[in-house]
């Protein structure tokens, strides 16, 4: 999937260092890891959401992503992680078609 999302490509995974940066920010604040508190992230902002849960093909993944659920964001926490990601672009997409590319990849 890599393959056709330009968000990884070698400069565009440089220029949303940011992202990650802020994620482990909140991660070491919480005791928590990045996935954690991004998945407790997107459960505040809608908790009607049901996430895709990336990486769970491994059971230790799994529990770490279930993991997500004890986190609790508070309000000021969370509009804390608002107001920062304001602040950062994103470079690079991840859309449908991107994902549909996938097909044509034998």
């Amino acid at each position: 999937m890599r393959r056709v999302i330009t968000r990884f490509d070698r400069d565009n995974l440089v220029k949303n260092q940011p992202l990650l940066d802020l994620l482990h920010a909140f991660a070491d604040e919480k005791g928590a890891t990045p996935a954690q508190v991004s998945l407790a992230w997107m459960l505040h902002k809608k908790p009607f959401n049901c996430p895709d849960l990336p990486g769970s093909r491994r059971l230790e993944r799994i529990e770490e992503n279930l993991g997500a659920a004890d986190i609790d964001l508070t309000d000021e926490e969370f509009g804390r992680i608002e107001a920062e990601l304001a602040k950062i672009e994103i470079h690079g997409n991840r859309t449908d078609e991107d994902i549909a590319k996938l097909r044509d990849l034998h």
